[in-house]
Parts: C-alpha cells; sequence; structure tokens
C-alpha cells in the first residue's frame, strides 16, 4: 500500500528541479557563485539565477543574487573581486520591444543593482577575467562583409525576415541542437572593464574558431583556446592555440594530424598547460589521455 505521506516523485517534479550549470568560487574562498536553471513563468524553458553558497559554513542558506526573466549564467570573478555574468537582461533605455542581447554584466559587493558592462552588436557568447590583472577576453560574433557600424541593424533586419533559410558555403552547418547562423565567431581582448577593446581573431571563421572553452593564465599574459581544422581523415582536428597577449602573436600547439584536444587548464603559475588529447587512428580506438 502506498503512503500517501512520501511526496510525489514523476517528470513533473523532476523537470522543475534546480539544475546547476555552472559554479566559480570567489577570490576569497569563502563562498561560491552558483547559476541555477529554473523552469519559466510559461514553463517552457529554464532561466538561470545567481545565487550566493557558502564555503566556510555547511548548511548555511544560499542567498540569491539575480531574479527576474532574465537568463544569467556563466558567473566569474573580476581581480577586484567583483562578479561577472551574462544575461539578456535590459537596461533602462533599451525598448520594450528590443531583444534582448546576452552581454556581460558586473554585479559589485556593495548591495549595488548590476550594471552592463558590455554592448556588443550581437550579444556575447563566452567571457572570462584574468585573476590578478586588469584582462578580459570574451567571444561575440560578427556578420561578414557588414560594417562595424552596421551590424547591429543588419542583425535585426535578418532576424525580422520572413524566411528563416541560410545558405551555407562552408562546413560545419551545425553545432549539436542548432544551426549555425551566418554570423562568425571571433575572439576580443580587452580591460577589466570592457575599454580598449582589440580583435584577436581577424581571421577566424566558422572552420577555425572553436566551439567551447579559452583559458586566460592569472597574470593575464597568455590565452589559449581549441583551434579547429579538417584532419587528413575529414573528421575535424582540435588544436591549442597560445596568444601571447602582450605582443599578439600566437602559435598552435599539438599540431598533429588526426588529433584532438579539449579540457584546457593552465597551472596556477601559468607556465604549463594541462589538456585532454586523444589520437585517432583507423583500426584501433585509443584512450583519451591527460
Amino acid at each position: 500500500m502506498l503512503d500517501s505521506t512520501v511526496p510525489k516523485f514523476d517528470a513533473t517534479t523532476l523537470v522543475a528541479m534546480g539544475r546547476v550549470s555552472s559554479i566559480k568560487p570567489s577570490p576569497c574562498a569563502t563562498w561560491a557563485a552558483v547559476a541555477v536553471g529554473r523552469v519559466g513563468e510559461k514553463g517552457e524553458k529554464y532561466i538561470h539565477d545567481l545565487w550566493r553558497i557558502s564555503m566556510t559554513e555547511p548548511g548555511a542558506a544560499p542567498t540569491r543574487l539575480t531574479d527576474g526573466e532574465s537568463n544569467d549564467t556563466a558567473p566569474c570573478f573580476r581581480a577586484d573581486g567583483a562578479l561577472g555574468f551574462l544575461s539578456n537582461r535590459k537596461t533602462e533605455e533599451e525598448e520594450e520591444e528590443d531583444k534582448p542581447l546576452q552581454q556581460i554584466w558586473i554585479l559589485t559587493a556593495d548591495d549595488a543593482p548590476p550594471y552592463r558592462l558590455t554592448n556588443e552588436p550581437l550579444g556575447v557568447d563566452a567571457f572570462q577575467f584574468a585573476a590578478a590583472a586588469d584582462r578580459l577576453v570574451f567571444r561575440c560574433s560578427r556578420l561578414p562583409d557588414v560594417p562595424e557600424s552596421e551590424q547591429r541593424t543588419a542583425s535585426q533586419v535578418r532576424g525580422k525576415s520572413t524566411t528563416s533559410a541560410h545558405h551555407y558555403r562552408t562546413m560545419p552547418v551545425r553545432f549539436w541542437d542548432r544551426w549555425l547562423g551566418p554570423a562568425i565567431p571571433a575572439l576580443y581582448t580587452a580591460d577589466g572593464n570592457g575599454q580598449d577593446a582589440q580583435l584577436l581573431t581577424p581571421n577566424a571563421d566558422l572552420r577555425s574558431l572553436m566551439e567551447g572553452q579559452f583559458q586566460l593564465t592569472r597574470d593575464g599574459r597568455y590565452l589559449a583556446t581549441l583551434w579547429k581544422r579538417t584532419g587528413t581523415d575529414r573528421v575535424p582536428d582540435a588544436l591549442i592555440r597560445l596568444f601571447d597577449l602582450t605582443t599578439g602573436s600566437s602559435r598552435l600547439l599539438g599540431d598533429t594530424p588526426r588529433i584532438g584536444h579539449e579540457h584546457i587548464q593552465f597551472s596556477p603559475d601559468g607556465k604549463l598547460l594541462a589538456c585532454a588529447r586523444h589520437e585517432r587512428h583507423d583500426d584501433v580506438l585509443r584512450p583519451v589521455e591527460l
């Protein structure tokens, strides 16, 4: 006989559970910023909020840092201790009909409301602050053959088009569950306030800049990012491109045919770079190596 006092666990309960997407410890190591997804008001998508979780008081109740219908993800601390995150929230100056774009926002420790750090015409996909330097690296996209001053307008016009068809001239055309649009991803570097942005990948296209991670050294000098090319077996190789942000130069690491790298991570002193590596062979499946 079923006990009616025991809470029922079904598919509805499972969907309604909060989902942790990212965790970032604070520089003082006393708390962590956590992005937790919840079901939106219409029940059709997950919306993420940021929470503060104590790392020194086990069992302490978490504190909500952001709320509302904006999607707040990817927490990352700036060198001064301010918390950066990605959000599609609107500013007071934006019109109600404007489509919100994902930008970098900053939450300071003085209980002031968050403020927007970037205003990229097509939004920001990912970012990272240097832990001990005034350095920011972010990834965003640009429409090819469109002047910088017309990027936002051109994107809005295309978004209101009566057709959703895309004309592809190169591979790839899809990444997991989404079609890749005409915009080209690129990496930029700036100071901790998002000023003096400089393009790091002027020749990047859909085939060369890898979807996924990039890593900064603590001092903000070196940036490592996954870099893709078509392998000799027509399967994409995943190399590592290392940028020296003080000189603007870059070079490829692990430049071997039929190779894949992932999960790149600098050592605390920035002198070593760890990663997972996998070699492809026709006749045998090789294990992933560190």
